[in-house]
């Protein structure tokens, strides 16, 4: 499939379970639709949209680079009982040999001499616009969120927020996390239990925000685990970033770089 849209200026909702798989190019879930009516004038529907990926074995592949969970209005995924979803990576553009970046080749299985291919996978935007609502949750032992090479941005212009918990994983490798991105947004993040798990990693230090130009927070709680190669709170001017570590046995790790409390804007630890 190219593309698929849940809720889409209506309710819509999407079930893989109990080791189904659903792979698609772009995903978007929970949209605005507008139309043109008899006076000619545009009216928007608000749409609403719920994915659950349940139960081991089940999962959901996002393969392009369209990957949102609330586009412009409520979306919703649940990923639990060992359920997985993954943005995969993929092939984005060519390097010559002197580095100079083509985005098309005209035949890609038989590339020139000394090229190369350069890899990504979808930038994930939960609460996208500035209307979004998007939530994720990641429940349970074995349930796994996985974006590889791209950022991951909870609260983009609108509200996002994610909950990890009962030894659930969100993996961000050789990607960025940011919480509260834009001016205007909300971020949330909350990594609760022994075994649940947040970790993204970057070979080239690339840093995490936790309130980039907007207002972002973070909570550790009973065991809960979060590692970071490098994480600044409160990023931009506007920004306003909160971490709260709770618990004897909660963590938060910075394994590279450095954590930078109020960076151009306020942070609180």
């Amino acid at each position: 499939m190219s593309i698929a849209l849940i809720g889409n200026g209506g309710e819509g909702s999407l079930f893989v379970q109990s080791g189904g798989e659903f792979t698609t190019a772009d995903l978007f879930v929970g949209l605005q639709y507008d139309y043109t009516d008899s006076n000619n004038e545009l009216v928007p529907i608000l749409g609403t949209g719920w994915i659950n990926v349940e139960d081991s074995g089940s999962i959901l592949n996002v393969t392009s680079d369209g990957f949102v969970i609330g586009e412009n209005s409520h979306g919703e995924l649940f990923v639990g009982y060992g359920g997985k979803v993954v943005s995969v990576d993929h092939v984005s553009g060519w390097q010559d040999g002197e580095g100079n970046w083509v985005a098309e080749l005209p035949d890609p299985a038989n590339p020139p001499e000394g090229y190369v291919a350069t890899t990504s996978s979808a930038w994930v935007h939960i609460g996208n616009a500035a209307s979004a609502y998007g939530r994720l949750e990641v429940n349970g032992e074995g349930s796994v969120f996985q974006n590889d090479h791209a950022p991951t941005i909870v609260g983009n212009f609108g509200v996002g927020s994610v909950i990890i918990n009962a030894g659930g994983l969100l993996s961000n490798p050789y990607g960025e996390f940011w919480v509260g991105s834009n001016e205007g947004s909300n971020g949330d993040v909350a990594v609760t239990g022994v075994g649940s798990r947040l970790i993204q990693y970057h070979p080239l230090g690339y840093h995490s925000e936790i309130g980039g130009a907007g207002f972002g927070t973070m909570t550790l709680n009973d065991g809960g685990y979060a590692e970071f190669t490098e994480l600044h709170l409160g990023q931009m001017p506007t920004g306003l970033g909160v971490v709260n570590v709770w618990h004897p046995t909660t963590m938060l790790n910075i394994t590279h770089g450095n954590l930078v409390v109020a960076d151009q804007g306020m942070g609180f630890l």
